[in-house]
């Protein structure tokens, strides 16, 4: 009987809803509830995420390369200061350019040329009066650098550089191209800006010249340039 009413009393304990106190206790006494809603439930344990687990930040990400861009920009910056300062890069037109730079110039010559010079409005280039008068001022101011039908060489073509075309071999149908460079001329070249000098009539007269030299004699040049003025 005795074993009995202790049995009753520990079922009794067991079917009051457990608080910290009373579960204590029964662990104590060595009675396990038999039933989940009697017991108290730990939280679930979070799984700690590594570093490396952790999705990057996109702010971050794009902090970092925008470092590295504003790092690599200074440091060419430095080096172009520096290299300049050297005095290293000879200057002299009887060094050439080397081949990258060469490239480059090119390139930044050709773009700018096509850029400023489409706007250009091209009048009548086939008037014989123009193309004459063309031809006075060519052998008075270009041909010693582009020669012309006839006209091989001269003392001042040989030291230039860049190079100046041979304008008797050159096509030169692009009739916007030709007067903007002879308007403006190119910078760190021999070729001046006869814009400067001359009036927009006047270098039209040119363009109409150059335009049909290359398919012309040396007779015929020498009849139209005959006369020219200085």
């Amino acid at each position: 009987m005795k074993i009995a009413g202790l049995h009753a009393e520990a079922r009794d304990r067991v079917q009051v809803p457990l608080t910290l106190r009373n579960q204590r206790n029964v662990l104590k006494q060595g009675i396990k509830p038999s039933h989940r809603k009697f017991c108290l439930l730990s939280p679930p344990k979070e799984t700690p995420v590594s570093d490396d687990q952790r999705p990057a930040d996109p702010m971050i990400s794009i902090a970092r390369v925008s470092l590295v861009v504003a790092a690599t920009l200074a440091a060419l910056a430095i080096g172009a200061v520096v290299f300049v300062g050297s005095g290293i890069y000879n200057i002299g037109a009887d060094d050439h350019h080397t081949k990258i730079v060469l490239a480059i110039i090119e390139q930044l010559r050709e773009r700018s040329i096509a850029v400023h010079a489409r706007a250009t409005d091209v009048p009548d280039l086939e008037d014989p009066t123009r193309i004459v008068a063309g031809a006075r001022h060519y052998a008075a101011l270009c041909v010693d650098c582009h020669l012309a039908p006839g006209v091989s060489k001269s003392d001042i073509r040989p030291g230039l550089y860049p190079h100046p075309p041979n304008l008797a071999q050159e096509d030169t149908r692009d009739a916007q191209r030709a007067f903007w460079t002879v308007k403006h001329g190119i910078k760190m070249s021999a070729m001046p800006a006869w814009g400067r000098t001359l009036d927009d009539a006047a270098i039209w007269d040119l363009v109409a010249f150059v335009r049909q030299m290359p398919a012309m004699t040396p007779e015929t040049y020498q009849q139209l340039s005959k006369g020219h003025s200085g």
